[in-house]
């Protein structure tokens, strides 16, 4: 992804989004490569690291979905233990 496109999908401020690539670059998650061309085109892409962790990531992000506890019901129940009308699965 180009680093411009990155940080519009984030919603962050390019120095924002150019220290966190720096940091996940020296953990080896992130592969940030530069086209010497004006002006400059940083292309940044997970490595194999990088794609196993959005792996974990991505199941997480399933957990939260099935167990977070919604503040706005009435109940205080996680989407799994709402009851179903009589009937349903």
């Amino acid at each position: 992804m180009h680093f411009n496109a990155l940080c519009r999908k984030v919603g962050a401020s390019p120095n924002t989004v150019r220290a966190r690539v720096r940091s996940l670059e020296k953990e080896g998650i992130l592969v940030r490569t530069v086209d010497q061309v004006m002006p400059p085109l940083v292309t940044v892409r997970l490595t194999q690291k990088g794609r196993e962790l959005a792996e974990v990531v991505e199941r997480l992000e399933e957990w939260d979905r099935r167990w977070h506890v919604d503040s706005r019901s009435s109940t205080g129940l996680r989407a799994a233990e709402k009851p179903r009308p009589y009937g349903e699965p």
